[in-house]
């Protein structure tokens, strides 16, 4: 073969792998769309199916909330009985109570006992030791008694900047 023959089998040859490169994505991308088709159609069913028991629940609750309504209105109409038999009831006995009752004056009533905050307490409050300062300690039997410690200010010298004042 000549040059002229090699440069085009070699040339011919790249354009083949070039061809299959480009097939090769072209399966890919394929595949991918494939892929999101699937996806799609499986979230489209789920999303129908969630749509239909969605609606299905929310007939479940009209109807339950009809239900409830119904039985609501049946305790209304008998409460509304029950108070007009009430009523009746005292319409027929309250002539006979009003002739025998007679009126007199209320008992007199004890005085209103003070609210909890205007009474007085008997609470003894015992000031807080202060932050440092030592409290008292209990003397145990088996140990010699510690010195006092002086308190500052008490019997304590003065300043030496005092001292002349």
């Amino acid at each position: 073969m000549n040059k002229m023959g090699k440069d085009n089998l070699a040339k011919l040859a790249s354009e083949v792998q070039l061809a299959r490169m480009r097939m090769a994505a072209a399966e890919t991308k394929a595949k991918a769309a494939k892929q999101r088709a699937r996806l799609a159609k499986r979230r489209s069913k789920e999303t129908k199916q969630a749509a239909r028991s969605a609606k299905k629940e929310a007939k479940q609750a009209k109807l339950e909330a009809a239900q409830t309504a119904q039985g609501l209105e049946d305790a209304e109409a008998k409460l509304h009985k029950a108070r007009a038999r009430a009523a009746k009831q005292r319409k027929k006995s309250a002539p006979v109570e009003a002739k025998a009752r007679i009126k007199t004056k209320p008992a007199p009533r004890e005085p209103a006992r003070k609210p909890a905050k205007a009474r007085a307490k008997a609470v003894v409050r015992r000031p807080a030791p202060k932050i440092g300062m030592p409290g008292p300690v209990p003397a145990s039997p088996g140990l010699p008694k510690a010195p006092a410690l002086p308190l500052p200010g008490a019997g304590a010298q003065p300043h030496r900047n005092q001292a002349g004042t």
